[in-house]
């Protein structure tokens, strides 16, 4: 695989980070593309576009030339310890080597100056938490290197079928509300995730979001990672997708100018929720929903919105979201729901269970009945089906 040394256009209102990718499945632009005023933030190193192509180089097993300036600190980390770090994720990925003649090793003219904090904000559990924690409005505490100056929204694979359209409505619902912060929110669209050939979002999310502040590091200083997961989940080992390394990931990410930095692992999820509880502006802002055809709010009958809708209930704080869900669809099916809660069956069932005994909440009695049912079934396989299939009632 060659990549070519970045060119950067400007059209329509818009400055394009672009480079010719040539690989054996032919000729192809790698882009990223976003509005014009923030021109003093796009760095013209082929950083952000190894990162982007290191992952589909491992699972083709070529090995990459990078023609352009390369950060010799991410030239180091891509060519050893990171490649070890995703094949012990997944071992089908090949080891693979990476040609870059023309390394930086020092803080370039170009980036010297860069003081930005950005993080990506969607609006859900996780980003909400990473800006109450990094935000001065909200944590009057939090220190000036880590405050946040600029939020992102990425188009690097998120947005499923969607694409640019459920990408662009997605980030203008979002718009008003951080407009009131008085932040930079900056919208990148790319094609990076064409290069990933159908691998779930959820497999690769870390390395294609931190592609973008790579992309930006000529103004950005930080990129805040909000991530998922609680370190006590975190393993390199075992079927998952880079949220279960993300700590460990980030700063092999990173270059001379972007740190690229974990953040939120110190929570669980009901932690997180529970922290967001207290500041208002989540009332009519939360988003949480995993429906990828939906064009904005949440659906109430997905997993996360279920989910978080129990724990909201269990710690007394649903009211205050009325108006960011249906209500009315949650009650109806709720009682279908607690029981995969009750009986383990939920990856985060432990957390739930817990919030809930912390907040002295007791379950429905048609839940506790109906976890009751497949006791005198053929266990839980059974009960799983009965689920399902009251669920599409």
């Amino acid at each position: 695989m060659k990549i070519s040394a970045p060119e950067l256009a400007h059209a329509e209102g818009n400055i394009t980070y672009r480079v010719a990718v040539e690989s054996a499945t032919g000729l192809q632009p790698l882009w990223f593309s976003l509005a014009e005023q923030y021109t003093e933030l796009v760095s013209d190193r082929a950083d952000g576009a190894l990162a982007a192509l290191l992952f589909p180089a491992m699972v083709r097993g070529e090995d990459i030339h990078v023609e352009g300036v390369l950060s010799e600190r991410l030239y180091y980390n891509l060519s050893g310890r990171c490649q070890a770090l995703l094949r012990s994720l997944d071992p089908t990925l090949k080891t693979i080597k990476i040609h870059a003649p023309h390394l930086a090793s020092a803080t370039s003219e170009s980036t010297a100056k860069s003081t930005g904090v950005a993080t990506g904000f969607s609006g859900g559990v996780d980003s909400f938490c990473a800006l109450v924690d990094h935000y001065p409005r909200y944590n009057p505490t939090v220190v000036p290197s880590h405050a946040i100056t600029h939020l992102l929204y990425n188009n690097v694979g998120s947005h499923g079928s969607g694409g640019k359209e459920l990408f662009l409505n997605r980030y203008r619902a979002l718009q008003p509300f951080v407009k009131t912060l008085e932040l930079p929110f900056v919208a990148v669209n790319s094609n990076a995730g064409e290069f990933y050939n159908g691998l779930p979002f959820a497999k690769v999310h870390t390395v294609l979001n931190t592609t973008v502040p790579l992309v930006l590091q000529r103004g950005i200083r930080v990129f805040l990672y909000a991530s998922a997961l609680h370190y006590a989940k975190i393993s390199s080992s075992g079927a998952g997708g880079t949220a279960k390394i993300d700590p460990l990931l980030l700063p092999l990410l990173s270059t001379e100018n972007l740190d690229a930095v974990s953040v939120g692992c110190e929570y669980t999820r009901a932690e997180k929720l529970l922290r967001l509880t207290e500041v208002p502006d989540t009332y009519a802002h939360l988003d949480v929903c995993c429906a990828s055809h939906k064009q904005g709010g949440n659906c109430s009958q997905c997993d996360k919105c279920l989910w978080t809708l129990v724990a909201l209930e269990a710690v007394g704080a649903l009211e205050h979201y009325e108006n960011q869900f249906n209500m009315e669809r949650y009650r109806q099916i709720r009682d279908r729901y607690l029981p995969e809660i009750l009986l383990g069956d939920h990856p985060r069932s432990g957390e739930l269970l817990t919030l809930a005994a912390s907040h002295n909440y007791t379950f429905p009695k048609k839940a506790r009945l109906f976890a009751r049912i497949p006791l005198f079934l053929k266990g839980r396989q059974t009960f799983r089906h009965w689920r399902d299939r009251l669920r599409k009632q």
